[in-house]
């Protein structure tokens, strides 16, 4: 039918944008694919931002990033930060570049991402500086980021910080 003609055109418009930055027509399908299942709204998307959101997943897979990542934190931006599909994905990429300028790797940058995303949500859309402070951080001390972050968390109730302490 229609909807399969248009997702068809969108996929082609995709993996030709895509061929350019070296995504190969398997991680394209792959990433069209974990965004049609991963994306929560997918459904409500046009074609342009389809291959936008589905064209940023295969990008990042290729500095090394899981595509269903990706997808986890566009969907994480649609919702709790009320952005489109269009900026969830630009935020996402921003994320994995942050990392590449901050001498960690993208997988690792995302991966911090995912496991801080709750907490740092609440700094709203300078959490991306603070989940790179925070990485930087975790580096420079020789500690995971979920590490870092079980740390400040104790600090959160004022008992247990003086536990911690003494």
């Amino acid at each position: 039918g229609q909807d399969v003609d248009k997702l068809k055109e969108t996929f082609t418009g995709l993996a030709k944008e895509t061929a350019s930055t070296g995504v190969t027509m398997q991680q394209a399908s792959e990433a069209f694919k974990i965004m049609i299942s991963n994306v929560s709204m997918f459904n409500s998307l046009n074609g342009a931002s389809q291959k936008k959101v589905s064209g940023t997943i295969a990008k990042l897979q290729k500095l090394g990033v899981q595509s269903t990542t990706s997808a986890d934190a566009i969907n994480f931006f649609g919702r709790a930060l009320n952005m489109s599909a269009d900026d969830a994905a630009d935020l996402t990429a921003e994320i994995a570049m942050m990392a590449q300028e901050s001498d960690i790797s993208s997988k690792q940058m995302m991966e911090n991402f995912t496991q801080l995303k709750d907490r740092i949500a609440v700094f709203g859309k300078d959490s991306t500086e603070v989940l790179r402070n925070l990485s930087l951080q975790a580096r420079a001390a020789g500690v995971s980021v979920a590490t870092l972050s079980g740390i400040s968390s104790k600090f959160d109730q004022f008992d247990s910080a003086v536990d911690t302490v003494a």
